[in-house]
């Protein structure tokens, strides 16, 4: 769960592949807004991953593969402060 100050935040996903090695590879990343992961949600698309800079040219291209989001649940995260001020209701 990550917290943010304006859903014009970016946020970065990235994506490994795991190995017990402990070698994990980066398949790609991702850099969205949470308005944009919101407007993902509801047009049921998906957003296709960035694969990192690599060869001569030292760019980035967009990848086959896709992100899809499921679900999207937007919360109050309440701080203590909010709990002493408003007792114990």
């Amino acid at each position: 769960m990550q917290q943010f100050a304006s859903k014009e935040t970016p946020l970065v996903i990235e994506c490994f592949d795991f190995n017990n090695s402990g070698n994990h590879v980066l398949i790609g990343k991702l850099q969205k807004s949470v308005a944009k992961l919101q407007a993902l949600h509801r047009s049921i698309a998906g957003a296709n991953l960035i694969s990192p800079p690599s060869g001569w040219w030292n760019h980035e291209k967009a990848m086959q593969s896709k992100i899809f989001v499921d679900s999207f649940v937007e919360k109050q995260l309440y701080i203590f402060l909010d709990y002493i001020s408003s007792g114990l209701n």
